[in-house]
């Protein structure tokens, strides 16, 4: 069975896109770090890779986004070949974290606030 990925969607802000490699699963990023493709004849060590996938986004951005998955499986058994498509979206929530609160009082200073 072979099994080829294709995620797209990441925001452009992407700042980083790692994943664990595996002998015989194939990766292409896009130059852009907006989609990815995953290929490989075990079906299991595809997912694997898969699940290996990490990003970071800029530390300032907090909008959600939608990944689109597409992939395809092709059977063959030597004598007659299946293949079949499929895709779905995953919505992805940003858990955004709030910067510490700063207070900027030009050049004068207090040692209390009143």
């Amino acid at each position: 069975d072979n099994l080829t990925l294709t995620v797209s969607g990441f925001p452009e802000n992407l700042e980083n896109l790692t994943y664990t490699p595996f002998p015989g699963v194939d990766v292409v990023i896009s130059p852009n770090n907006t989609s990815f493709t995953i290929t490989g004849d075990n079906i299991t060590e595809v997912l694997i890779v898969l699940d290996s996938f990490n990003i970071t986004i800029a530390e300032d951005d907090d909008e959600n986004f939608q990944l689109e998955v597409n992939g395809t499986t092709t059977d063959s058994d030597g004598v007659a070949t299946d293949t079949e498509s499929f895709s779905t979206t995953y919505n992805i929530t940003v858990l955004a974290v709030a910067d510490p609160p700063s207070v900027n009082v030009g050049n004068d200073t207090k040692a209390t606030v009143d």
